[in-house]
């Protein structure tokens, strides 16, 4: 009896630290999903600031067309037309290395949004082995009670003929002492 309290209480402890390690699985879960929509987040916004450098650069191209057709109409102003030129180009390449820039930034943000869904995934994935050991665990307690309850049961049967007769003797005995 007291081997089956004692499998009884380390199961009830197994269980205990399989339910500790779900938990905290689960908050790691959590936490990760977190993380993937704050990624998600700045990925959005680094979307939105490529957006707005690529109109930046639409309207710059726009306005070196403009300039360059201006310069044809006015000789008289084509060294400051040119000066406005190398200027608009110059913010044309700063602002292509700033795209480049936020294009691998986003690349970089993707790769992080993709490891940590493997990461849930993996822990997704403990957490069922736990969840399937804990079930397992049960099933072999359950079987070890009922081969433990079988076992007093056939102890109990073999000793009551014992303990009959033991116990028949002894009256039989005081009966004989009293009538002595």
């Amino acid at each position: 009896m007291r081997a089956l309290e004692k499998v009884c209480h380390q199961a009830g402890i197994e269980k205990q630290k399989r339910a500790e390690r779900e938990q905290w699985l689960t908050a790691e879960v959590e936490a990760l999903r977190s993380a993937e929509r704050e990624e998600l987040r700045r990925i959005q916004e680094i979307e939105g600031r490529v957006l707005k450098q690529l109109e930046a650069r639409h309207h710059a191209e726009t306005a070196v067309r403009e300039r360059a057709e201006k310069e044809n109409q006015l000789n008289a102003e084509v060294q400051a037309q040119r000066r406005a030129a190398e200027d608009q180009l110059n913010r044309l390449q700063a602002a292509q290395a700033e795209v480049s820039a936020l294009e691998e930034a986003r690349r970089l943000a993707e790769a992080k949004v993709q490891e940590q869904a493997a990461k849930t995934r993996q822990l997704n994935s403990e957490i069922e082995a736990l969840r399937q050991a804990e079930q397992d665990q049960i099933g072999r307690l359950r079987q070890a009670e009922q081969e433990h309850r079988q076992r007093i049961a056939e102890i109990e049967a073999r000793l009551r003929p014992q303990e009959e007769a033991h116990l028949k003797a002894k009256i039989e005995l005081e009966l004989r002492a009293k009538h002595a």
